[in-house]
């Protein structure tokens, strides 16, 4: 007849294979080293004396010191059986805690005065969630590794930016809100001359003088508004064109223009408060936009005048987009943001975090290799489409896309 104490010995070496606890045994005692975060929740026995270097009559599991009877005879105790069955139990929760294990992002959203914001939608990829009334939002079992994060809430600016999810633990992180400013409408006129004239006034229609103007296309240039707000591109003929304007204490204006032959185009541009970060990086992607839109196809760019028809459509479900980088789920590309920022293996649906009413334009394609200006390819891979490091990203596929935000 089987010994009850061997009954229990055999129970926990039967355990051990399915993930419990490993167990060492001195004079008939037993011994757990197992790991668990949560082990033992209450086991209570007693009077074990152990091997190993742990304290006498304890059983280490993490934080958790659990007493066991010890099976010093072979009479059957009742509570011998019920240590086994905790000790199993425990071992079955540390193997799937560890294989259930994984990262999140925890925040909060505020506005601009520190208030908690509600129902701000916020989405990682392809995961949403809002926050609730004290501002607060969890995202749980999202890989470790670098996303873009997207804040939106009706009457604020929205937000984008990037987040780097932690290995281990939770990813804390803050988000504050700007009320939306409305952007003001630019009035367009066709000219009784070719190419692009215009002025810069404030909301009040008061004249912006000396204001940054660069538009980017062919014939375009940069230009500062006389005393009137007034500037003049007369040089601009058919095709495609990026208006850029800028002045201290406003936000920046960013619109498309496309003229068709022998016409030209007058605006009223009016500018709001704000601030505009201006860098050697934005001029330098500004001199490489011209590039492409010169010498570029048509087909490859996306204008504010395409997207108008498509309004709260999100970028990832444009048939043009899904044509060129795929309609698969797990189909990726690479993002370059305003033509500085770029995200490499970037989620094509995470296209979907902008809207065709907040991008002024897009650049898509299915390899950047086709650009005739090298200019994707030297700022992708480093070394041009003949280069060997873009030769090896041109191999991975995916396409890539631009976005020019509207601002």
């Amino acid at each position: 007849m089987t010994q009850p104490g061997a009954n229990s010995a055999l129970a926990l070496k039967r355990g051990r294979r399915i993930g419990a606890p490993r167990c060492a045994g001195r004079s008939r005692g037993i011994l757990s080293e197992g790991r668990s975060p949560r082990a033992g929740a209450g086991a209570r026995c007693a009077n074990l004396r152990p091997g190993g270097d742990l304290p006498q009559g304890s059983c280490e599991l993490n934080e958790t010191l659990l007493r066991i009877e010890p099976l010093s005879t072979p009479v059957a105790r009742p509570g011998a059986t019920l240590c086994v069955l905790v000790l199993l139990l425990a071992a079955f929760h540390v193997d799937t805690h560890a294989q259930g294990a994984a990262t999140g992002v925890q925040g909060i959203v505020t506005d601009t005065s520190g208030t908690p914001l509600e129902n701000v939608e916020v989405a990682i990829g392809q995961r949403r969630a809002r926050t609730d009334a004290r501002g607060s939002f969890r995202l749980d079992s999202i890989p470790a590794g670098p996303y873009l994060i997207s804040l939106r809430l009706v009457g604020y600016r929205p937000v984008r930016a990037q987040l780097t999810v932690l290995a281990t633990g939770v990813t804390r992180v803050s988000f504050e809100l700007a009320p939306a400013v409305p952007q003001l409408p630019t009035v367009v006129v066709e000219a009784s001359r070719t190419g692009i004239y215009g002025a810069v006034h404030d909301p009040a229609y008061t004249p912006i003088g000396d204001a940054h103007v660069e538009v980017v296309g062919r014939g375009g240039g940069t230009v500062a508004t006389d005393s009137a707000g007034r500037f003049a591109f007369p040089t601009a003929e058919r095709g495609l064109y990026l208006v850029r304007v800028t002045h201290a204490g406003y936000r920046e204006r960013v619109l498309t223009v496309e003229l068709e032959r022998g016409k030209g185009q007058e605006f009223l541009i009016r500018l709001t408060p704000g601030k505009t970060v201006e860098s050697r990086m934005t001029r330098v992607a500004m001199q490489e936009l011209e590039r492409r839109l010169v010498w570029g196809f048509r087909r490859d760019f996306l204008a504010a005048q395409d997207l108008q028809r498509y309004r709260r459509l999100g970028l990832c479900d444009i048939p043009q987009v899904k044509a060129e980088l795929g309609r698969s789920s797990d189909a990726l590309t690479t993002l370059i943001l305003n033509g500085v920022t770029i995200y490499k293996s970037f989620p094509v649906t995470a296209l979907c975090l902008w809207s065709a009413d907040e991008v002024e334009l897009v650049e898509v394609g299915r390899d950047f290799c086709r650009d005739v200006t090298n200019s994707l390819a030297y700022l992708l891979g480093g070394g041009g489409c003949g280069g060997r490091i873009s030769r090896g990203a041109r191999r991975s596929g995916g396409g890539y896309i631009v976005i020019w935000e509207r601002r």
